[in-house]
């Protein structure tokens, strides 16, 4: 006949990695002595044992055995409510079977890992850039929302995407960029620390954990490294006038020679004439981008663009500054040149494929020749060109 089986609880709960257990009593009330055997069946008999799993039962006598479950730490975990039935047969008449169902809740396992696994750019003028990377090592999905906290404003920040499901066992990445908000000309490396933060939702979408990442943008001059002398704008704003004023004055003073040569340097249209000695100019316009070219002599420039991020958007504005720039009266032509094709503007060793447009005027015989030009094309410069500033550049010095 079949035997009487009685599950003691038939709800369980148990995390992944731990262990939950129940008792069953079996019962025959034969005859004869009777060998039974115990399996669990259903989805949770791979993790699940029954001790003993045989017993030889006295009529009349109930006889305990332990349940336990154990499901496995890690993305193959089972998640929710996960049923199953315990079985008793007979091991001499395969036909005395008795089953009792049960279910057990198993819970959700949540883990998540983060680093920054790849450092696209992370010391530059402009911008810097990275790549973060997730990994789901718990046994539920995760959503996670990413953010990044503004500091002390001095940077801008660009992070897609801001939101990222990721399966158990899985990954996401996301891609970070950050970009200068004050560029400065000169000075040492400024230090910015950038923490990209990230929170795991429940199913409510209400955050239910966090972390950081740090990562630091280490910011360079906009000048490249040479000996560079700057007459800031806030300085020539103060002293154009009277700068411009005593400038004439000299200019009227001086002999017929130099007065020619000063006024072939500020000549608004065709070649630059050099003073004796000084650097030939070079050509027009640097839009050969695969001919490297050189700033010859001192030189002042106007506006520089970066070329890292929406290069062609970045060309096309460089190129209708320099358009505009040489409608002003007193400018008279100007250059523009890509540093990544110059060593006088090249970037730092290490950085290969950032630097600028920059859109400038050489030639001049030295710092003193390009400070007196500034002087002069400055008022109307301010007036027509807010967005240009004058900065001499002597790399004789």
């Amino acid at each position: 006949m079949d035997p009487e089986l009685r599950l003691h609880h038939t709800r369980l709960q148990v995390r992944p990695g731990e262990q939950a257990q129940t008792t069953a009593t079996v019962r025959y009330d034969g005859d004869l002595i009777e060998q039974y055997t115990f399996d669990v069946l259903g989805a949770a008999a791979r993790w699940a044992d029954v001790v003993p799993r045989e017993v030889s039962v006295t009529p009349g006598v109930e006889y305990t055995v332990r349940l336990l479950f154990r499901p496995p730490a890690g993305p193959g975990a089972p998640v929710g409510n996960v049923p199953f039935a315990l079985r008793c047969r007979s091991r001499e008449n395969r036909g005395w079977v008795a089953v009792e169902e049960g279910d057990i809740a198993v819970s959700a396992l949540h883990e998540i890992t983060a680093a920054i696994t790849t450092v696209k750019v992370r010391r530059g003028r402009w911008t810097a850039r990275w790549i973060a990377r997730f990994d789901n090592r718990g046994t539920a999905p995760a959503r996670l929302c990413l953010s990044v906290p503004d500091g002390d404003g001095a940077l801008g920040f660009a992070l897609a995407p801001k939101q990222l499901d990721i399966a158990p066992g899985g990954y996401g990445e996301a891609f970070l960029k950050a970009r200068a908000v004050r560029p400065f000309l000169r000075g040492t490396v400024a230090r910015h620390p950038v923490r990209l933060g990230y929170a795991r939702m429940d199913e409510t979408d209400q955050q239910s954990a966090e972390g950081w990442l740090d990562a630091a943008f280490e910011q360079l001059p906009v000048l490249p490294r040479a000996a560079v002398r700057v007459a800031g704008v806030a300085l020539l704003v103060g002293v154009a006038a009277a700068a411009g004023a005593v400038l004439l004055g000299r200019v009227a003073t001086r002999t017929s020679e130099p007065a020619a040569r000063m006024t072939a340097s500020f000549a608004p249209a065709g070649p630059t004439t050099a003073s004796p000695g000084a650097a030939p100019t070079a050509s027009a316009s640097s839009t050969n981008a695969a001919e490297p070219i050189e700033p010859q002599g001192a030189y002042v420039i106007f506006r520089t663009f970066p070329t890292d991020d929406k290069a062609a958007t970045d060309r096309q504005a460089a190129e209708q500054f320099t358009s505009d720039i040489q409608q002003v009266p007193g400018v008279g032509k100007v250059q523009l040149m890509d540093s990544r094709r110059s060593q006088r503007l090249h970037e730092p060793p290490g950085e290969p494929g950032v630097g600028e447009y920059v859109v400038l005027k050489d030639g001049f015989a030295g710092y003193a020749d390009a400070t007196g030009y500034c002087a002069k094309a400055l008022p109307a410069l301010r007036q027509s060109m807010k967005n240009a500033y004058c900065i001499v550049v002597d790399t004789a010095s």
